[in-house]
């Protein structure tokens, strides 16, 4: 599976950073993969527009019992998901410091994500 790599936009304490203006990252069928290494706190921003609700999924190191889902409303469903990145990211190999987001099939849309530095 080629998952896409998702780049994260750091922010800073007692700042702001223009939503608005940072590039969406169109979904594709593969997931996603974010380098939550360098982030204390995660925040990913996820649009669908398909027909029908689509789940996002946040992959558990401790195995699929413990994946984390979201249902996405049909045609205008976003979700702000804020994560604490030490329990998602991978702790060994060569995704260490990596985290898995998984798309439903059919799921159309768009992700960013945030970050705060640690």
């Amino acid at each position: 599976m080629a998952r896409q790599v998702l780049p994260i936009n750091q922010m800073v304490a007692n700042d702001f950073l223009n939503t608005a203006a940072l590039p969406l990252v169109p979904v594709v069928a593969d997931g996603c993969i974010v380098d939550a290494g360098l982030s204390e706190q995660l925040m990913l921003v996820v649009t669908q527009t398909s027909g029908a609700p689509k789940n996002v999924t946040i992959k558990s190191i401790y195995g699929t019992a413990s994946d984390k889902v979201f249902q996405l409303a049909a045609t205008t469903g976003r979700a702000s998901i804020l994560l604490e990145g030490m329990r998602w990211e991978n702790i060994t190999g060569a995704d260490k410091g990596k985290i898995y987001i998984d798309f439903e099939t059919g799921f159309v849309g768009t992700i960013f994500a945030l970050g705060t530095l640690k």
